[in-house]
């Protein structure tokens, strides 16, 4: 489960925005889950073009409070070698009349981003101890790295897919 009221930054959990693709984004015709999952997976334009290993998984969001509830189908697409280490892209419809929005989040956590994060508040910091410690932070550059250009060639892929 999913919760779509809860941000995933402090809960992961939780929905967040990716910076470089639109949260919603609006398409022409009638879309279900299904459907955004073909597109992602087309042999030819598709995720399977980049090599990357990913899986697919169907799951709900969770919105509301303790006395309404509302659920909604998503898709998430997940790194199958990272599985609880990466963020996951999550993907949901709504179609209004011939109109489909097509929303994509984040949601999961990355320990790898958390350590570069607080190394750079430790560096930023006046404390000279946490200078001390940021200065011997053993954090692999190169695993930090594969990561993002996993993120960058998938939003590249996901932009290209939905027409962003």
């Amino acid at each position: 489960m999913i919760y779509g009221n809860v941000n995933v930054d402090m809960n992961p959990d939780g929905l967040g925005a990716w910076e470089d693709i639109p949260t919603h984004v609006q398409v022409a015709g009638r879309y279900t889950i299904d459907d955004v999952q073909a597109l992602l997976a087309r042999a030819d334009t598709g995720l399977a073009t980049s090599g990357l290993p990913v899986t697919y998984e169907r799951d709900q969001i969770q919105t509301g409070n303790l006395i309404k509830k509302n659920y909604q189908d998503c898709l998430i697409v997940k790194n199958s070698e990272h599985p609880d280490d990466y963020f996951k892209f999550v993907f949901a419809t709504r179609t209004t009349g011939n109109m489909t929005t097509i929303s994509v989040y984040r949601s999961g956590r990355s320990p790898l981003i958390a350590k570069k994060n607080a190394d750079d508040e430790r560096r930023q910091s006046s404390n000279l101890l946490l200078n001390i410690l940021s200065a011997v932070s053993t954090l692999d550059e190169n695993a930090l790295a594969a990561e993002y250009d996993y993120y960058s060639i998938l939003s590249r892929i996901i932009r290209e897919n939905l027409g962003v």
